[in-house]
């Protein structure tokens, strides 16, 4: 079912087997939803449901590696609907980091858990300015994360993806040129699922306006971050 992008199916067939693994493949599946909706239509619904299968995965093996991630993706996608502020009062940017940083050092060849660290630390950038620094949080520690992630993981279209709208989000102008490198090589990827397809779909599409209509291009990445 998530192969074939019924993320729905995939999160009731993982909550069903109940075990660990299948707990956090749902909670994936959810997420994976989530991210390809975009940042403007979040349903939280889906987002409370992924963190509680996250939840539920950790409880029956806490040293479950998915199970960290997909919370820490979860508590992010919580995150962006609050103001900086909020969400920090709320301690969802902290647990979402402490999350990840678990995840890193549990298991350092995830190249997600570099993808998400990365991630974590653009966002952060982009939303908190000059703040940012108070909290640990810098461009050139997203961007070596990022680059770990790519390291690692050599075929795979969501990460590059992700670290080029995440570079637009920052500076649109100052980073077209690098932008459109990631975005191509998320584009040459293998695709291995639905959600795989769909990325390379988006970043075909989205450096495409870059080359064209740099208008368009940043529609696009504001509503793919």
């Amino acid at each position: 079912a998530y192969a074939a992008g019924r993320f729905e199916a995939a999160a009731d067939a993982g909550e069903a087997a109940g075990d660990a693994a299948s707990l956090a493949l749902g909670a994936r599946a959810l997420n994976a939803r989530t991210l390809l909706a975009g940042a403007e239509a979040t349903d939280q619904a889906t987002v409370a449901r992924a963190l509680r299968l996250a939840d539920a995965a950790l409880a029956r093996d806490p040293s479950s590696i998915e199970g960290r991630l997909q919370r820490a993706t979860a508590l992010g996608f919580q995150a962006r609907r609050l103001s900086p502020g909020a969400a920090w009062r709320q301690g969802l940017v902290q647990r979402a980091k402490a999350e990840i940083d678990a995840a890193v050092r549990l298991a350092p060849r995830e190249a997600w858990a570099h993808a998400l660290l990365g991630g974590w630390h653009l966002e952060a950038v982009r939303r908190g300015g000059g703040a940012a620094a108070l909290i640990g949080a810098s461009e050139r520690a997203g961007r070596a994360a990022f680059g770990r992630a790519l390291a690692l993981e050599t075929d795979e279209p969501a990460a590059p993806f992700n670290f080029a709208v995440s570079l637009l989000a920052l500076d649109f102008d100052g980073h077209r040129a690098e932008a459109q490198r990631l975005l191509a090589r998320a584009g040459a990827d293998a695709a291995r699922n639905a959600f795989d397809r769909e990325i390379q779909a988006r970043a075909r599409e989205l450096a495409a306006a870059l080359a064209s209509d740099p208008a368009r291009a940043r529609i696009l990445a504001a509503r793919w971050r």
